[in-house]
């Protein structure tokens, strides 16, 4: 498991290592739909193997996207105060945190 390294910068992208495989992952704040939304690539590819993905708090986000790539889960780091709302646009990294388990650690599971 890792925890992804976001900001809440508008736009973002870096590299991540889940499993054996590097990706390039892109966050945006959508102002109209007041989400963040993410992108997922593989690195050594350049393939597109998740686009505009909605960043919503507990629910497995890769399920409907790309199951194959294990299982990713925002939470509010803050629960204790009640908040559990999605992440607003200064949230992300902060009170928002992302969680990415690679298919090998789903399986053990």
């Amino acid at each position: 498991m890792i925890k992804l390294p976001l900001t809440s910068d508008p736009q973002r992208t870096f590299t991540t290592i889940v499993g054996d495989t590097r990706y390039q992952v892109t966050t945006r704040w959508n102002d109209r739909a007041q989400v963040w939304t993410m992108d997922i690539d593989d690195s050594a590819t350049g393939d597109q193997l998740v686009a505009a993905m909605p960043l919503v708090l507990g629910a497995d986000l890769l399920r409907s996207f790309a199951p194959a790539l294990g299982t990713m889960i925002a939470v509010d780091a803050n629960a204790d105060a009640g908040l559990g709302v999605d992440a607003g646009p200064t949230d992300l990294g902060s009170r928002v945190q992302v969680m990415w388990f690679s298919p090998g650690e789903v399986e053990r599971a």
